[in-house]
């Protein structure tokens, strides 16, 4: 743990920007993690053009954690999608909450302090973490590096198990590859515009809305006052994607979707707008064996990675 700070104002740009801005100072950084990298990133690019100073910060890559990508429509994923990155390594990018839950055991306590006493407290639980993990970064390394050992092994051996199923070889695989990398670009130029492209944005969005709702309910809500408000978000939601899907049928019949809850319960569902004139099952296919083989690559990087870490480590003992 680096960086930190205390976000008096909630969850905004600056407060990324600023821990970019520390971060990338010292040069070793590659990777930026955020939870809305896909709309942080523009938002950057914009500030970039204003004051050029920072165009320093452009250098990282930004990427989706893969929980968080999971729960955006299935085009952010392919673009933004740390698991699609190379160079990611095999890490989920949640390591942040590792340290906010080892630090909110204190909050029974804490929120009977004053701001400088309770600040002075987070910062030595702070070091505290950075001294324990230090402590057993050894082991962790070890145990890591056996556990994608094995990892790797099982889903090489699936991905040919899968390649032998298709009857594919290897450059029939990179092409499919290249394709599916494609999809995102080719599916914002082909999206189509006026009342249906609007109908069609509100459909995703109301989708996606409703499956990070579901995702947080018992993750982040520690009430059921809390909880029993986002169901009823929920709820609004689910019957505002029943409308706009009826009024979708209506204009054009040729979009047909399932029923709602029958969509809620799909992962990254394909929209018919944007299969790219390719049949779903195909489509599905092709997203099924890409996923595979970024699987594959992102172990890879993982033991390598784990191996230097190792070497580095047991240098500074």
């Amino acid at each position: 743990m680096r960086r930190a700070l205390n976000m008096y104002r909630g969850e905004i740009y600056a407060y990324a920007m600023y821990l970019q801005k520390e971060l990338s100072s010292a040069g070793t950084v590659g990777f930026f993690r955020c939870d809305v990298a896909c709309k942080y990133w523009p938002n950057l690019q914009k500030v970039v053009q204003a004051c050029p100073e920072l165009e320093e910060l452009l250098k990282m890559h930004p990427l989706l954690s893969v929980m968080h990508a999971k729960v955006h429509e299935w085009s952010r994923e392919l673009k933004w999608g740390g698991r699609n990155q190379p160079g990611a390594d095999h890490t989920t990018g949640e390591e942040v909450k590792q340290v906010n839950s080892f630090i909110s055991r204190a909050a029974v306590t804490t929120k009977y302090m004053s701001k400088a006493v309770r600040t002075d407290i987070i910062t030595l639980l702070a070091m505290g973490w950075n001294k324990r993990k230090f402590t057993n970064m050894d082991r962790m390394l070890a145990k890591r590096y056996v556990k994608n050992v094995k990892r790797l092994k099982e889903e090489t051996s699936l991905l040919e198990e899968k390649q032998a199923e298709l009857d594919i070889n290897d450059t029939v695989l990179q092409e499919w590859t290249a394709e599916v990398q494609q999809w995102p670009e080719a599916t914002l130029q082909d999206s189509q515009t006026g009342q249906t492209g609007h109908l069609q944005k509100k459909i995703e969005g109301l989708y996606l809305s409703v499956k990070q709702r579901k995702y947080y309910l018992y993750r982040l809500t520690d009430g059921n006052k809390r909880r029993h408000q986002i169901l009823r978000k929920i709820v609004e939601d689910k019957a505002a994607l029943t409308t706009a899907i009826v009024q979708l049928h209506e204009q054009q019949a040729e979009f047909r979707l399932p029923t709602v809850d029958e969509l809620l319960n799909t992962d990254n569902f394909v929209w018919p707008w944007q299969r790219l004139g390719t049949s779903n099952s195909h489509l599905a296919i092709k997203k099924a064996i890409f996923d595979r083989l970024m699987l594959v690559n992102r172990l890879q990087e993982e033991e390598w990675i784990l191996g230097e870490e190792m070497k580095r480590h047991w240098g500074r003992r």
